[in-house]
This record gives structure tokens, C-alpha cells and sequence, in this order.
């Protein structure tokens, strides 16, 4: 579930063995994939979009048409993907940073900045990734914040959910296009 008032909806990935009378497109990646497993479609795996598309039935639609298409996967049950060169994922602080977070900066005058340099993602150029955290800005604030409420709660793990150079951004105010982000951005709220 995706905040009050969206669900999200996937298809789970129950299981990715070879079927014997097919050489399903699942089967052939994964063989493309060998000897870099963590890029390989995984049981348990969730699909959350088909290109653009994010609800069950255009999912659906774009795959029985499609010849060719790029697929989004959630991966909870072993943590974010790994950078190249990382077989056990992202971690911080022995932590496994999540998957998915969602950061909510407010900003109190029209003067105030985001405080982040933004890239295409090393990974996935068609991504956009975070590149600095700037000083002084919301981020920065928000960073400080997360930390503050986690060593006032115990200190158990919650310095991950931070803003960090190398995280994606995937949406802005629910714009998910990185060339419309900046008007995302000017909203109060973000």
C-alpha cells in the first residue's frame, strides 16, 4: 500500500524455473543474466510497472502485446539492488537500506532550495539519481532530522532511510518523468 489514499498494484513472482515446452522470456534473461545473479528475475520478485505502465491491467496489456519491454521489480526479500561489484546489496551502517522510501520536505518561504544535484543514475542513465546532498537545503535539514528522532529512539537502523548521493529519485509529487521534476519542485510541499 502506497500512502492514504494509492494502491499499489504487482504482479508476485511466484516461481522462475524453465517450463519445459517454452523458452519463456523470464527463462532467457535469466540465462543472459548467469554469473551476475543479482540482476536475474528472482521468486518473490514483485513487477511494479511495464514501462510506463503501473496498474494491474496495463501491466497485463503491455506484456501479452509486447515483443519488447522493460520491466520494473521490486525486490523486498534481499534489499535494493547491488551497485556493480557489491554482492550484498546497499547497506549502511550494517543495515539493509529499503527498497523504496518516501521523503515529504516542506518548504516555510518561497527562497528555500531542495539542497540536491541530481544525475542520470550510473546504474540506469534513463534514472535519476541523487549526486550531492547540498549544504544548507531541505534534504540536508530533513537528513539531520531522521537522524536526530533515530538516536533519540535507540538508534535501530533508522540513519537509512537518509537522503544519500546514489539513491534514485522515482517521483517527484507523483511526477515520475526526471524532465518534469523541477515542477514538482515548486510546490510547498514536496
Amino acid at each position: 500500500r502506497g500512502g492514504d489514499d494509492h494502491t499499489v498494484q504487482t504482479f508476485y513472482i511466484w516461481s522462475c524455473g524453465p517450463i519445459p515446452e517454452e523458452d519463456g522470456a523470464v527463462h532467457r534473461w535469466n540465462g543472459k543474466s548467469l554469473g551476475q545473479k543479482s540482476w536475474a528475475v528472482e521468486p518473490e520478485d514483485l513487477v511494479v510497472a511495464c514501462e510506463a505502465e503501473t496498474d494491474e491491467a496495463g501491466m497485463l496489456k503491455r506484456l501479452q502485446a509486447s515483443q519488447h519491454t522493460r520491466i520494473t521489480l521490486l525486490r523486498w526479500h534481499c534489499g535494493p539492488a547491488p551497485e556493480e561489484g557489491d554482492a550484498n546489496g546497499s547497506h549502511v551502517n550494517g543495515n539493509a537500506k529499503p527498497s523504496v522510501f518516501e521523503v515529504v520536505l516542506e518548504k516555510t518561504s518561497g527562497s528555500e532550495k531542495l539542497g540536491l544535484r541530481l544525475d542520470p543514475s550510473a546504474r540506469d542513465p534513463t534514472r535519476t539519481s541523487v549526486a550531492e546532498v547540498l549544504t544548507g537545503g531541505l534534504v540536508e535539514a530533513y537528513n539531520r532530522r531522521v537522524v536526530a528522532e533515530a538516536r533519540t529512539n535507540g538508534g535501530n537502523g533508522r540513519e537509512a532511510w537518509t537522503v544519500c548521493p546514489g539513491d534514485e529519485v522515482d517521483a517527484v509529487n507523483g511526477e515520475q518523468d526526471p524532465t518534469r521534476f523541477s515542477e514538482g519542485c515548486r510546490s510547498a510541499r514536496i
